[in-house]
């Protein structure tokens, strides 16, 4: 089991009376799509939280989906988060739980449409041309984290291009 030392390090510690209270607050039958539900404390977006002691009188909170994953998998390296692949954060299942960095959280929101400038629209499947918005067709603005579609993004470039060559009157030859 890991814990947090004094000085906040993770340390493992073979404690089968916290792992007995943290299993008793997830329920696993007839739960959404599968997910393990945290139905203990929780903070106001909804991820599962409780608190682990460090020493005497000495606490401190962990998010339940963060302590899971260092129990099955071990540490969380520097820089990585514990994201949801079912978007549902009082899920504590490892098998829907990945590490990645937070702009890999944000990039998996905005795809899901959960993220971005005119929620409505992140909803949508395809662009306006009717290409699908995959990973791999899905351009993000950094700033906005508006979704924008690579395929029309580089026919809008070639159109651009084609049309300033015609107006400055540069004849193409052919190939």
């Amino acid at each position: 089991m890991w814990y947090h030392n004094e000085t906040g390090e993770l340390e493992w510690q073979n404690s089968f009376k916290l792992l007995k209270s943290v299993f008793s607050k997830i329920i696993k039958e007839n739960t959404y799509r599968g997910c393990w539900t945290w139905i203990a404390s929780a903070t106001k977006t909804g991820y599962g939280k409780f608190n682990i002691t460090i020493s005497k009188n000495k606490y401190k909170y962990e998010y339940a989906h963060r302590f899971m994953w260092m129990i099955i998998y071990g540490e969380i390296p520097n820089g990585l988060h514990v994201c949801h692949r079912c978007d549902n954060p009082s899920c504590v299942n490892p098998n829907r739980l990945f590490l990645g960095t937070p702009k890999d959280n944000t990039h998996d929101s905005v795809i899901k449409g959960r993220r971005g400038r005119g929620y409505k629209r992140t909803r949508k499947t395809h662009c306006k041309h009717g290409h699908e918005f995959s990973r791999e067709n899905t351009y993000i603005n950094p700033i906005t984290y508006e979704r924008a579609c690579r395929q029309c993004r580089t026919d809008r470039k070639e159109e651009a291009i084609l049309h300033n060559i015609q107006i400055m009157n540069i004849s193409i030859p052919p190939y």
